[in-house]
């Protein structure tokens, strides 16, 4: 494993070990300090990514570029979940909808992209078989 695989098991490792501490009660910390492994990971996931792409960025198709982009969306909406979990846990009055309403978006928008990639893999896959023109693969039992 490389380094980039090292730093997200230990900021997840970290995250764990923060929030058991101050959900017993051991360390008195603002929320946003116990959240602070999980941001550095979100940085990681971004910026690693983001600067393959300004190297790379010659090679880049505008259809690469478009699925970038919605990578990036999905982590700031986790990252707005996040900063709305922690406010809350602080002691401000927000709304459960309005805590939860990024993790909403952003679990639809994957459900959708998923579905889109499965789509165009099923396709791929009887076009496959098709070309291959075997019977047993295009007649039913």
């Amino acid at each position: 494993m490389n380094f980039k695989a090292y730093f997200i098991w230990g900021c997840g490792l970290l995250f764990f070990l923060f929030v058991n501490l101050r959900l017993d009660e051991k360390v008195l910390w603002s929320w946003f300090v116990v959240f602070v492994p999980m941001w550095n990971m979100d940085a990681i996931i971004i910026f690693l990514p983001l600067f393959f792409f300004i190297k790379q960025r010659r090679r880049w198709k505008s259809h690469d570029l478009l699925k970038f982009a919605f990578y990036i969306v999905m982590v700031l909406l986790k990252v707005t979940a996040q900063l709305l979990i922690c406010l809350r846990l602080e002691g401000y009055k927000i709304r459960s909808y309005y805590v939860m309403a990024p993790v909403w978006v952003c679990l639809s928008a994957l459900s959708f992209d998923l579905a889109t990639f499965l789509r165009a893999h099923w396709k791929m896959m009887a076009a496959a078989a098709e070309n291959l023109a075997c019977p047993a693969l295009l007649t039913r039992s």
